[in-house]
């Protein structure tokens, strides 16, 4: 079914309002004055043609001076208000409106929410009031001492290269030859930490 629009050649009007609004006949127009045989640009409005635009800038535009020459009138400078510095930290959010939506509203609210730790899996507290958080820290404490104890056994075990013997060792040693010469002395071999000298 097909639209029926009235239009008014001499009131320059349709129907379907849209030469009302634009001033330019809309394609009803245009098939009614075709018909009629006659030019549609006719039945533009005026302000869309060329006269219009210069009888717009047919008056003389009178430049302006520059600041120099302007008259110096007897009043107070105009100075910007004295901005007190506040105690505290600084705002970077300015104050809304009260018809103004929030920045913030988009964020979820946690309203009726309960929290839940994740050391004890406990309803109420979070991870940093956790009764059990003190006590669960010093497992991998223990675990860490013991770690460092065995690394440090097996790498003075271990070791790099020949190695140096203990004090301990070598004052036996001379602690023993010491004692062997007193008892022999004709005896001229001294052993220090498996050695012969």
């Amino acid at each position: 079914m097909s639209k029926i629009h009235v239009v008014n050649i001499g009131n320059r009007s349709c129907s379907c309002r849209r030469w009302d609004l634009t001033g330019i006949p809309c394609n009803h127009a245009v098939s009614c004055i075709a018909w009629m045989k006659d030019d549609p640009d006719k039945y533009v409005r005026d302000y869309f043609k060329s006269d219009a635009n210069l009888k717009t800038y047919a008056n003389f535009i009178e430049p302006l001076t520059g600041k120099d020459t302007w008259p110096n009138v007897d009043v107070s400078r105009c100075l910007p208000p004295y901005v007190k510095k506040m105690l505290g930290r600084l705002k970077k959010v300015r104050r809304r409106e009260m018809n103004e939506d929030d920045s913030q509203a988009s964020r979820y609210s946690r309203h009726g929410t309960t929290i839940t730790c994740h050391l004890c899996f406990n309803e109420g507290h979070n991870r940093q009031r956790c009764p059990l958080r003190g006590v669960s820290s010093i497992a991998p404490v223990e675990e860490d001492t013991s770690r460092s104890k065995s690394r440090a056994s097996t790498s003075t075990s271990r070791g790099r290269g020949r190695g140096r013997a203990s004090t301990s060792s070598i004052e036996r040693s001379r602690g023993r030859a010491s004692n062997s010469a007193r008892d022999d002395p004709s005896s001229s071999r001294v052993v220090v930490s498996g050695l012969e000298l």
